[in-house]
């Protein structure tokens, strides 16, 4: 092994600076991917909700009686002959 194929003190440790800066670029970037995949998970689950309670009430309007949460109170028969 020659000397001049070693590195040097001076080498390794910029090597080792330019380590840690890319480990934090990547730490950041995997953090934000972290965030990013809760906030669609979030907003997915909201629309999963949303679509169960649609899906209900389209089901309960087509198979089950009509009923709307409107009650009639004091409607009479109405005389078409006029």
């Amino acid at each position: 092994m020659k000397l001049r194929n070693l590195c040097t003190k001076r080498k390794l440790k910029k090597e080792n600076e330019d380590l840690r800066h890319y480990i934090r670029h990547i730490e950041i970037e995997l953090r934000n991917a972290r965030t990013d995949l809760a906030l669609e998970q979030a907003a997915s689950s909201g629309y999963r909700h949303e679509n169960r309670e649609l899906r209900a009430r389209i089901s309960s309007m087509l198979f089950d009686e009509p009923h709307t949460g409107f009650e009639c109170v004091g409607v009479t028969e109405v005389d078409h002959s006029q």
